[in-house]
């Protein structure tokens, strides 16, 4: 294991999180239990597909911040950014708040912790 400041923890913490919750929102909407894309919705599977995709992304993620990494900082900063604007263009509730809130989080602790990944120490001597 690295030796990653407490905000990257953090963050890897919290992008495992919305991974689960991502996998969970996955399961409901392949059960047909999500009231808007339950049934015989049009919508039911492509959503359930792209849950799942996010899911796999945010995890697999989350693993490869595990160490200073220029290329997975920008890949997740970009996704996790990419996933908040996304949510802006919906009709915008408290579940999307909340959603907002668990994806803006492990983006401000990234920022905070960009000089780790963007100048991760080679050989013992900052570069």
């Amino acid at each position: 294991m690295t030796n990653d400041p407490i905000p990257v923890r953090f963050a890897r913490v919290l992008l495992m999180v919305d991974a689960l919750l991502w996998l969970a929102f996955a399961g409901l909407t392949a059960a047909g239990a999500h009231p808007s894309y339950g049934g015989m919705s049009v919508y039911r599977w492509p959503i359930t597909l792209l849950a799942l995709l996010s899911a796999i992304l945010l995890g697999g993620l989350s693993v490869f911040l595990g160490k200073p990494s220029p290329t997975g900082y920008w890949l997740t900063t970009g996704f996790l950014a990419a996933m908040i604007i996304a949510s802006l263009f919906d009709q915008f509730g408290l579940a999307d708040l909340v959603f907002v809130a668990l994806t803006a989080l492990p983006l401000v602790l990234l920022v905070m912790s960009r000089a780790w990944y963007l100048h991760p120490v080679i050989t013992g001597k900052q570069a």
